[in-house]
């Protein structure tokens, strides 16, 4: 199915990192993940009724400019990815636990609560 198949079931629009949009009710801001230097490749802050979630999958330990595009936030939730547990980003592009406290070192000063709760699969949380 080429666009115009597609465009009667989609709204389609061009996002840039920085950048907040709205989807419905929530503002969502872009920001560039580590991740794969041949892609544009985000992590994503999500804002609703007042809360603010930063939804970190798929990179590694962030850029210099993400952290200064994170500075602009104060966070209620921080989902990170942990694909190995003891060592430190072996694979290009994820992190491991190391990395984990790496980020969550330099993202304290602007945390609402100070620690992480292990995810599983169907975890459920309200923040």
């Amino acid at each position: 199915m080429g666009k115009k198949g597609v465009e009667k079931y989609l709204d389609m629009e061009i996002v840039l990192p920085f950048k907040t949009f709205y989807m419905e009710e929530y503002q969502v801001t872009l920001l560039p993940a580590n991740h794969d230097r041949r892609k544009d490749c985000f992590i994503y802050v999500i804002q609703h009724e007042g809360k603010t979630l930063l939804y970190g999958h798929d990179s590694a330990v962030f850029g210099e400019e993400t952290w200064q595009g994170l500075r602009q936030f104060s966070f209620d939730c921080v989902v990170l990815d942990r694909t190995i547990v003891e060592k430190a980003q072996i694979f290009e592009g994820y992190m491991g636990f190391p990395d984990n406290i790496k980020i969550r070192e330099r993202i304290t000063p602007i945390f609402k609560e100070n620690g992480f709760v292990a995810a599983t699969d169907g975890l459920d949380i309200e923040f």
